[in-house]
């Protein structure tokens, strides 16, 4: 990379991700659909005292980024994991992506999104819904 695109792609780590990374809302299943409505966990559990994005207000603008997720994963015919994980693996910021998996079939449907990519719109669809939603959280 030149200097130059290297520092474009700080600036836009640092103006779009610094304050909320994105690969934090993939811990603990929140974008892949797995949670819809607010849960109260057990105060042990990570998502009731680390990631603000089971507690309000967070929670729901992460709803509504799993809205658009929601629209391209219907439109492509693929689980809305499939989404998350494509989405990070063509940012170039993000080095490694760390996948949970509990079942050989969900190992499976994960590593099948590197059989296509999002296209540049859905990529900017996605980095909008981003900002707009979650980087304006505050």
């Amino acid at each position: 990379l030149t200097v130059g695109a290297k520092e474009a792609i700080m600036t836009d780590m640092q103006n779009h991700w610094a304050r909320e990374p994105v690969e934090a809302l993939y811990t603990q299943g929140i974008l892949t659909g797995a949670y819809r409505t607010l849960t109260n966990f057990p105060a042990s559990d990570n998502r009731s005292r680390f990631y603000k994005h089971f507690q309000e207000p967070m929670f729901s603008k992460v709803m509504k980024l799993l809205g658009v997720m929601d629209e391209i994963a219907a439109q492509r015919q693929v689980p809305l994991s499939q989404i998350a994980i494509n989405w990070a693996a063509q940012k170039p910021f993000i080095s490694s992506c760390i996948v949970g998996a509990q079942t050989r079939k969900k190992i499976e449907e994960n590593c099948a999104c590197f059989d296509w990519s999002l296209t540049e719109t859905e990529m900017r669809t996605l980095d909008e819904a981003i900002h707009r939603y979650l980087d304006a959280a505050d």
